[in-house]
């Protein structure tokens, strides 16, 4: 097993081009319309229950099946260069 060497959260779109990751694993779980829909909240009450809704699709399908979303997203070509260093 390798170790961890690197934790990147892109929380405005800087790291990434096209979907969110929250997107992307949507996609692989058939919620991909469903997301599209949950991104614009902005009240905290209903954020949470998005959130919450989102955590029952990954317990669901569990972590294999989440891990398979994140190939549906595209990192900004120059980062690799980055994270390489």
């Amino acid at each position: 097993m390798s170790r961890i060497k690197l934790v990147a959260f892109d929380l405005d779109g800087t790291l990434l081009r096209g979907d969110t990751v929250c997107l992307g694993i949507a996609k692989e779980l058939g919620h991909y319309g469903r997301m599209l829909e949950m991104e614009g909240a902005s009240d905290s009450g209903l954020i949470e229950s998005h959130r919450k809704e989102m955590a029952s699709w990954y317990l669901q399908s569990g972590r294999a099946r989440v891990d398979l979303g994140l190939k549906n997203v595209t990192l900004r070509p120059e980062l690799s260069r980055v994270i390489d260093y």
